[in-house]
């Protein structure tokens, strides 16, 4: 989904992946978008393997998005919303 320029809306958008078979998630988008453009997208990650940290949001649907907290790869919370 990408932000409109002009509003704050957002629009669906087909994505595509090339290799399945690979673990590497690399994800295409459908039309060519502006470098920067917001992009919220979701796959199965394998999180455990990286130092990575996932972040909770709640509200997308209405249009009012709240970070709800952070945590790392062994669902430890690093950071409240609070």
């Amino acid at each position: 989904m990408f932000p409109n320029e002009t509003s704050l809306s957002c629009q669906e958008v087909p994505i595509f992946n090339d290799d399945d078979t690979s673990i590497d998630y690399h994800l295409r988008l459908k039309n060519k978008w502006p470098i920067g453009s917001a992009v919220v997208a979701a796959f199965r990650s394998q999180i455990f393997v990286t130092r990575s940290e996932v972040v909770l949001i709640e509200g997308l649907q209405t249009g009012n998005p709240r970070v709800i907290g952070t945590w790392d790869a062994q669902g430890r919370l690093v950071r409240d919303a609070t």
